[in-house]
């Protein structure tokens, strides 16, 4: 019904970043803008200071934050996403550099981030965060995959339309109107 309504996946050392390589990535359709920013997908542990967070923000914008250790490491936010149209965000970790991706463009690169990105098992929230406090409503979340060890992108590339489980899909789901664990994990 859009109103408290969110996903969370159980706590899982196979959804742990540490400082692996990863991607992280997801559709997303915003059907309105909200009065103040709303998580659209959510890991992050407070007590480690490790994790990310799509934010889908008052003005239209996608707002991606990462902490890698003792600080937020990434804070950017994007220009205007139009609303009622399917927007793909990723997020991707090689080594020390991270990109953002909107719609397969390449949108901003951070380097030199060597902290861990969380060591302890922490869910992934799929349209809400801490703790189900925060919830987005009144859009769209689908395709939800997480590749631990592996960097599919780094350069601009085309968003694919559906997302299927490849070598070190740790968590694949939103794929249909049914909420399903897609990966091999």
């Amino acid at each position: 019904d859009g109103t408290g309504d969110y996903l969370t996946t159980p706590s899982s050392t196979n959804l742990s970043l540490g400082t692996s390589n990863f991607t992280y990535e997801t559709w997303f359709y915003p059907t309105v803008t909200g009065a103040a920013s709303k998580p659209i997908a959510y890991q992050y542990n407070v007590a480690t200071i490790g994790g990310f967070i799509f934010y889908w923000t008052a003005a239209s914008a996608v707002r991606v934050l990462v902490a890698a250790g003792t600080q937020w490491n990434i804070d950017f936010t994007t220009s205007a996403v139009p609303l009622n149209s399917w927007c793909h965000i990723a997020l991707v970790r090689s080594g020390t550099t991270f990109y953002i991706f909107i719609n397969g463009n390449l949108v901003h690169t951070a380097s030199s981030i060597s902290g861990t990105l969380g060591t302890a098992s922490v869910p992934i929230l799929i349209g809400g965060g801490n703790g189900g406090l925060e919830i987005i409503t009144a859009s769209y979340i689908a395709g939800c995959r997480l590749v631990k060890g592996t960097v599919l992108y780094t350069s601009a590339f085309t968003p694919p339309t559906q997302l299927f489980s490849i070598a070190n899909t740790q968590l694949l789901t939103c794929q249909n109107t049914t909420i399903i664990h897609n990966s091999n994990n």
